[in-house]
């Protein structure tokens, strides 16, 4: 995808934390914040992402997947039973 350009304002005391950061990391500025909104939206993107797994997970079993886990007890339990230990 092409770059576009953007203009951001930042507080100074900001600005001169990116421009060290950069420094220490030997890079550019522009690459500092481009990997650190990528990194911040990456973390949004999960964080989302485990909410809607936790909905779905959180929802009560369908009729059809009750019978499912039933028997999948009763396979287990008889299965635990026939085992010697």
């Amino acid at each position: 995808m092409p770059n576009v350009k953007t203009a951001i304002s930042l507080d100074a005391d900001l600005l001169k934390r990116v421009n060290d950061a950069a420094a220490n990391l030997q890079v550019s500025r522009n690459r500092l914040l481009v990997q650190v909104v990528e990194g911040f939206i990456q973390g949004v993107e999960s964080q989302r992402f485990l909410k809607n797994l936790n909905v779905a997970y959180d929802a009560p079993l369908s009729k059809e997947e009750e019978k499912v886990e039933h028997h999948i007890r009763e396979k287990r339990r008889s299965l635990w039973q026939e085992s010697t230990w």
